[in-house]
């Protein structure tokens, strides 16, 4: 049985190695990307069920329909270091985590 595959969309590197450590430290595979050509990149090579993607990395609505477009059936949680998210991608994604996270 495959593991479930999360892709991780932050810019900030200390966030990358605390995210994918935890996520693997849960039993769950996990990729990165710095950007949002870049998780569109690892979506068109890699099957995830779950995108946490950073709010600044994610930049626009427009990445996060081209991401929801390369991988439909993923669940999509942005990460925000404020609550304040546009209705216009709030509209997009099955969640929000506001920082900080804990275990």
């Amino acid at each position: 049985m495959n593991k479930p595959r999360v892709l991780i969309l932050s810019e900030d590197r200390l966030d990358q190695k605390s995210l994918y450590e935890l996520i693997r430290h849960h039993g769950y595979e996990a990729d990165v990307a710095d950007s949002a050509e870049k998780a569109i990149s690892a979506l068109d090579e890699k099957i995830f069920n779950v995108i946490l993607a950073d709010l600044s990395a994610a930049r626009s609505a427009e990445s996060i329909k081209s991401i929801k477009s390369m991988a439909p059936l993923a669940e999509i949680v942005l990460l925000s270091s404020h609550g304040n998210v546009k209705e216009e991608i709030a509209a997009l994604v099955s969640d929000c985590l506001i920082r900080p996270i804990e275990d």
